[in-house]
């Protein structure tokens, strides 16, 4: 993912954390990711196995926050 990300910071600290996720800053850094990917597939899998293992960990995310807003909203609106 890009560095603009300020909007989703815990979720792209989270997902470097993991593994699942790479910060890129520029295309030569995108290229050399990309191309580390396909020379090292057993890497390639590793970052898929963390991306999977993350999207599931976070499943239902947004049916918990609007479970959590319901609680604090009030019901006659």
């Amino acid at each position: 993912f890009g560095a603009h990300m300020f909007n989703f910071h815990e979720i792209a600290r989270a997902l470097k954390a993991s593994g699942a996720g790479t910060e890129i800053a520029h295309l030569d850094e995108w290229i050399a990711q990309g191309r580390r990917c396909l020379d090292h597939p057993h890497e390639l899998q590793r970052r898929a196995d963390a991306a999977i293992a993350f999207s599931i960990a976070h499943r239902g995310a947004a049916d918990r926050c609007l479970e959590f807003l319901k609680t604090i909203s009030p019901a006659d609106r």
